[in-house]
């Protein structure tokens, strides 16, 4: 089950990708702030003969690790969901005990980048980018990173050389 703190807000989404440009969103969260995998499998199941796979985002789907690797075991075990892929689309800022435990049942990540340099990136998101980096060289080594999305605010860190140190080192 997906579990909140009392007055947290945050949402994970099931997004499946269609073929070839259908989209469709599952809320996991019912009005109580709690759903189940098997509530996530019954929606899914209907759609997987027309979809491709699925996307797991949210606010930040990372902060539900236990939730993640049960429904991604859950597709894997389910004959008509096993093929589909399971990418995670993140901030990059899980622990990378995180990112181990979730790369043996996943196909992606698509990571969020704030900033390259580190005080930057500080300022930005009152962060360290260290876990994001770590995050990017581990699922690259496992072949597992799909996209790295770069946040570009002006004046902030769009700055060429900025940009050219962070291209040299994606």
């Amino acid at each position: 089950t997906l579990q909140l703190q009392p007055g947290e807000e945050r949402e994970v989404i099931v997004r499946m990708r269609a073929l070839p440009t259908q989209l469709e969103t599952v809320n996991v969260m019912d009005e109580s702030g709690f759903g189940t995998v098997d509530e996530v499998i019954q929606e899914l199941l209907p759609a997987a003969p027309f979809v491709s796979g699925i996307t797991v985002t949210g606010g930040e789907a990372t902060l539900q690790p236990e939730f993640l690797l049960a429904l991604f075991e859950a597709m894997e075990a389910e004959p008509s969901l096993a093929r589909l892929t399971r990418f995670i689309d993140s901030n990059g800022s899980a622990d990378i005990d995180t990112w181990i435990r979730l790369a043996p049942h996943i196909h992606g990540a698509m990571l969020d980048l704030k900033c390259f340099d580190p005080e930057i990136h500080q300022r930005i998101t009152r962060q360290s980018n260290a876990p994001v980096l770590k995050a990017i060289r581990y699922l690259h080594s496992m072949g597992l990173l799909y996209e790295v999305r770069l946040l570009l605010i002006e004046g902030v860190n769009d700055d060429p050389m900025l940009l050219r140190r962070t291209g040299h080192w994606l």
